[in-house]
């Protein structure tokens, strides 16, 4: 059910509820890959939700699972580093309060907090969660919270172009500052 448009070309849905997703509001330092991760205060009988997720200067580089299952299959991330996303289960889903559903890996290219770079974005995926077994849709928001000091570890990210070309970036990021090495084995 919806609200039409003057023209009936758009309808605007009509939600009985919200699905607030929190995200720590970080401060983003350009060219430093950071781990976002993403809570909810009251993720209760959910059985799906799908939404779209962009940086106003940066771009999501990669997703990591949390309390919920994602997979690859959950997931596309666009050639200019939008996050389309799309998980169901085939039970109802209940998280405890900000336990971490899910993180998302980023990279800004300006210096600045999550809250000012990390967005919803309702033009390519409409944001919105399933609830009970009724199916009830509830509209999806994002919320910065307070700032919590950035918990940094070793990660290695996906190499591209995948598989590897001429001319490969691989991009890690290291807990402390220090040197790295890295190993390629022909199997």
């Amino acid at each position: 059910t919806g609200d039409a448009k003057n023209d009936f070309a758009t309808i605007l849905p009509r939600w009985s509820e919200t699905l607030l997703l929190n995200m720590a509001d970080q401060t983003l330092i350009a060219g430093v890959p950071t781990k976002i991760d993403i809570t909810a205060s009251e993720f209760s009988n959910i059985a799906g939700m799908q939404f779209g997720l962009e940086m106003t200067d940066g771009m999501i580089l990669d997703i990591e699972a949390g309390s919920l299952a994602i997979g690859e299959e959950n997931f596309n991330i666009t050639a200019d580093g939008r996050l389309l996303m799309s998980w169901n289960a085939q039970t109802l889903v209940s998280v405890p309060a900000d336990e971490v559903l899910f993180s998302v890996i980023v990279m800004s290219s300006a210096n600045g907090s999550v809250g000012d770079l990390l967005q919803l974005n309702n033009q390519s995926l409409l944001s919105e969660a399933y609830a009970g077994d009724a199916v009830d849709r509830l509209q999806i928001e994002l919320e910065p919270t307070s700032a919590q000091p950035a918990i940094f570890e070793n990660t290695l990210f996906v190499h591209e172009p995948n598989p590897f070309s001429e001319n490969t970036t691989i991009r890690f990021s290291l807990e402390q500052a220090g040197d790295a090495s890295l190993r390629f084995y022909d199997l």
